[in-house]
């Protein structure tokens, strides 16, 4: 049983790149590119306080990343993470390139701010 999805002619983005944009963001990170040396991995697991201080910087990086307008937080993310440059995101993304650089503009001043806003602040 095969489905099919329609595409609207004349719409910026199709919903299957939708689709593959969102379930691309939530796998990101799951993999590693670099190659590892087997003595390294099975080494003993990390001090408690290291991990809870990567897994407090994982959800302050996701909810700032949660402030950031969904169409610069698509520039943002495939420039910023996934290394694409500016010329194939305005491509996969079927925006000026202009608009591509004032999306990606803009999404790092609102992320920056977000961190600031969310982080906890320390007393000295």
């Amino acid at each position: 049983m095969s489905t099919t999805f329609p595409v609207r002619s004349g719409c910026g983005s199709s919903p299957l790149l939708f689709a593959a944009r969102r379930i691309g963001a939530g796998w990101r990170g799951t993999g590693s590119k670099v190659r590892r040396d087997p003595a390294e991995l099975a080494a003993p697991t990390a001090p408690a306080e290291e991990t809870l201080a990567r897994a407090e910087d994982r959800e302050l990086f996701m909810r700032a990343l949660d402030c950031v307008e969904l169409d610069r937080r698509s520039v943002f993310i495939l420039f910023e993470l996934d290394g694409l440059s500016m010329n194939e995101i305005v491509k996969l993304l079927r925006i000026p390139l202009f608009t591509g650089y004032s999306r990606l503009r803009t999404a790092r001043a609102e992320f920056t701010s977000a961190v600031r806003r969310l982080r906890p602040r320390v007393e000295p």
